[in-house]
């Protein structure tokens, strides 16, 4: 079987490397299809500057922190190259990105495979690896979901080793810890996934490891529905830090007082009793949440909330724990093996006080090893962002990236970049006509590739669901067990949290590769899922429609990435160019240009230099002046000559018409709406 598995590994990496290798041999025009994001160009012009001695710029003038780190380290030296060809770097990178999702596909092969059929775990590593709708964000592009995927894929496949009936080891939490680093250096916003991460894995070997997943996600989202039910999404944006402060006021006390308690193992053979301890507990946490609410309320930074959202939260509370210390019963059978908090006790006081003793004294012999664990991983990763916010903010005057900054504060803002949500479909992660936003993969694998409308996605979901309970039932399925050993639950918890801490604070401008933790939750899922669905499917049978379904998929895959790098340019439908060679065509050497985006121009213009206006990949000092729309004080200062783009977005959207109202002529139009304009300092342009 492990020489099996080392042949699979083996072929699916050799149809990569062709694949692939056929995309870095392109010639020059159709390898820029493969790297068309801009964003990606962010990256590489800063990548070639540090190279050169230039510092961390993506201009040569003000230092920028707009990216992430971990990417930007790989990026240096292979951009180091482009002293002699601009386009060298991009062959490299093409089987460098590559390479980080083989890895990641040949991880999650080997996580499944402990969990289901080897068949299974085959299919899933080559969907992953190949499928267009994923390997378009991790693959393509030039951007850091690359190895984004493959340290959460070697995160999650560590996590799935951890064993259930034996407490995690010291050295193994130190070897989590150092891949949660390198995770979330990758990607800052990872940070939520392992956070949840952490905490299941110091649990790993507790009985209610899965019931704190349930309630830390049921809390942060019965906070948020309590405060825009109460308030709307319009008036949630103006009270999203009082908020935010009250899932951190609600985690910090709920999760305690529910274990205390005795909800994370509640004895159901008597319901009446069962059902009084769930209201009590609940009321009495419920209550210290408001007193605390009310305390933190009086901070000025935090600012006053709706006290009527206190009585929407505790309702949510109250079904969330009804339906986790329900479900949780369920699952063990009505009763048997519930924990060390169950009592039989005939009156409500007497089981709530054993109740408490028993937790208590299972507490203290349980809290030093819970400590030791907890200090190991949360010392290195949270040791790890410390260190990099100190640097950052020593280096760029910022302590976390300023792209991320700009992006919150266009949310307030009437600009073109976007507008909070307001629906709840959109909020939760979901676009309000059904598509998935954050969990499109997890969408087209239950749809079984239909169209988007074809199936609402709700009713989907509800499908799926309703067959997920009758597998949990089937223990023979070994359903629920593969989500246990997977921490499957843990970390749809903090993909979820990623996905709500956007649109929480008002995020606007999300691309689709922020969306990597949901892309592997999705395609584990499917694997565990479909492995626990077909298990009385003979493994001969398994194994072939396995085999036809990867070769589609590989077939698909192979012949998108011949349509979008051909070989004769002349099939190409777009010259990715063309603007770079108007601007060197009406712009003298030595020329400052700004523009809103501007990567790949910025990169592979000669002798002009491309200022980027957006402000994701320029200085503080600009992002400073620029929300006070002031920025033009910073482009007259380092001499800006020109300004290209769309003439309604630099003209009349926000923050751009502010800044520039008096400051620009108008030149020559390229392609309608982008024009070439003159910058005037001080106003003194000319209509």
């Amino acid at each position: 079987m492990q020489k099996h598995s080392h042949r699979f590994e083996i072929l699916l990496g050799v149809a990569v490397l062709l694949t692939h290798g056929y995309v870095a041999l392109a010639p020059d025009a159709s390898l820029l299809m493969w790297f068309r994001n801009d964003d990606a160009f962010f990256y590489f012009k800063v990548a070639q500057n540090i190279a050169a001695g230039l510092g961390s710029s993506f201009d040569g003038i003000g230092l920028s922190n707009g990216y992430h780190p971990l990417w930007m380290l790989v990026c240096i030296p292979v951009f180091a190259l482009a002293k002699f060809d601009l386009y060298l770097p991009l062959r490299l990178l093409t089987v460098v990105l590559a390479g980080f999702n083989l890895g990641a596909g040949v991880l999650i092969f080997r996580l499944l495979s402990r969990l289901t059929r080897q068949p299974v775990a085959m299919l899933a590593a080559v969907f992953w690896v190949f499928y267009p709708g994923i390997h378009a964000q991790t693959t393509q592009g030039g951007l850091e979901t690359g190895i984004n995927v493959f340290f959460l894929a070697w995160l999650l496949y560590a996590v799935s080793r951890l064993e259930p009936d034996r407490p995690p080891t010291l050295r193994q939490m130190a070897k989590l810890g150092l891949l949660a680093a390198l995770a979330v250096l990758s990607r800052l916003d990872n940070i939520f996934l392992l956070l949840i991460l952490g905490v299941w894995a110091v649990w790993r070997d507790e009985k209610f490891r899965n019931q704190a997943m349930a309630y830390i996600l049921l809390t942060t989202l019965g906070v948020l529905v309590s405060f825009i039910v109460r308030l709307g999404f319009k008036g949630f944006y103006d009270f999203a830090v009082p908020a935010l402060a009250m899932i951190a006021v609600s985690l910090a006390i709920r999760l305690p007082v529910y274990y205390f308690g005795g909800l994370t193992g509640l004895d159901w053979r008597d319901k009446t009793k069962a059902l009084a301890r769930i209201l009590v507990v609940v009321s009495l946490a419920s209550g210290l949440v408001g007193l605390l609410m009310l305390a933190v309320s009086l901070i000025p930074a935090v600012g006053g909330f709706p006290r009527s959202a206190l009585a929407v939260d505790w309702a949510l509370a109250l079904l969330s724990a009804l339906l986790v210390s329900g479900m949780g019963a369920w699952l063990e059978n009505n009763g048997a093996e519930r924990g060390l908090q169950s009592t039989n006790s005939s009156r409500l006081k007497s089981a709530l006080r054993s109740a408490l003793q028993n937790s208590w004294e299972y507490f203290n012999a349980r809290w030093p090893d819970w400590l030791k664990r907890a200090l190991v991983y949360f010392g290195i990763l949270g040791g790890t962002v410390l260190v990099y916010m100190a640097v950052n903010y020593l280096l760029f005057g910022t302590p976390m990236p300023v792209s991320g900054q700009i992006k919150q504060w266009w949310g307030s803002l009437d600009t073109v970049y976007g507008k909070r949500v307001q629906d709840w479909d959109a909020f939760l992660g979901f676009n309000s006509d059904g598509r998935v936003v954050a969990f499109a993969t997890l969408n087209e694998i239950m749809s079984f590739f239909l169209l988007p409308k074809t199936v609402p996605f709700w009713g989907l979901l509800a499908g799926y669901a309703l067959v997920g309970l009758v597998l949990l039932a089937k223990r023979e399925t070994g359903f629920g067990s593969g989500l246990d050993r997977s921490a499957w639950l843990a970390a749809l918890t903090g993909a979820l949290i990623h996905v709500w801490s956007y649109n929480a604070r008002g995020y606007v401008a999300i691309r689709e590769w922020y969306w990597a933790a949901q892309m592997l939750v999705s395609v584990i899922f499917a694997g565990l899922f479909w492995d626990a669905l077909l298990k009385k499917l003979p493994l001969k049978m398994l194994a072939g429609a396995g085999a036809v379904l990867g070769m589609a998929v590989f077939a698909v895959s192979a012949l998108s990435i011949v349509r979008l790098v051909p070989y004769d340019t002349s099939r190409l439908g777009e010259d990715l160019t063309a603007d770079i060679r108007f601007l060197e065509a009406n712009t003298e050497p030595g020329a400052l240009i700004g523009m809103t985006g501007g990567g790949m121009a910025g990169y592979l213009i000669h002798d002009r230099t491309i200022v980027n206006l957006d402000g994701l990949i320029n200085s503080v000092a600009y992002y400073r002046l620029h929300r006070q729309f002031k920025s033009y004080e910073y482009l007259d200062r380092i001499g800006l000559d020109y300004v290209f783009g769309n003439e309604y977005i630099v003209t009349e959207s926000d923050p751009y018409g502010k800044v520039f109202d008096g400051r620009l002529t108008p030149l020559k139009t390229f392609v309608n709406p982008h024009v070439l304009f003159r910058y005037l300092p001080g106003g003194e342009a000319q209509p």
